[in-house]
């Protein structure tokens, strides 16, 4: 259909100005290589979306690395702090607290792995 159209007004040249000529030939070219240039465009697209999910990816591990040392430093004032008694009350409650510890520690070693 385009190239019928096309056809029509390039043999009908002599009638139309040169510039009307000149956007008509524009046009064609335009359209005849846009499905190249989107192409090239969605490749560019996919790619920079990939970076971007990288660079996201990467944020996050670095995050989560810098939460693990921040929890880290607070589990070794903990044990620090953490200090045996003869005392049955003050035991009952350092036990509490370590097994609070060690529930938390089992929880994070499972988002440290991942």
């Amino acid at each position: 259909m385009l190239q019928l159209v096309l056809c029509l007004f390039w043999s009908q040249s002599l009638q139309c100005s040169n510039a009307l000529l000149f956007v008509l030939q524009f046009v064609a070219c335009t359209i005849i290589n846009f499905p190249p240039l989107l192409q090239d465009l969605q490749e560019l697209a996919a790619l920079r979306e990939q970076r971007l999910r990288d660079a996201l990816s990467l944020y996050k591990f670095y995050n989560d690395a810098d939460n693990l040392d921040i929890w880290f430093e607070e589990k070794e004032q903990f044990l620090i702090t953490l200090e045996p008694t003869p005392d049955a009350e003050e035991l009952a409650i350092v036990k509490q607290r370590f097994d609070g510890f060690e529930k938390e520690m089992k929880l994070t070693e499972t988002k440290g792995k991942n």
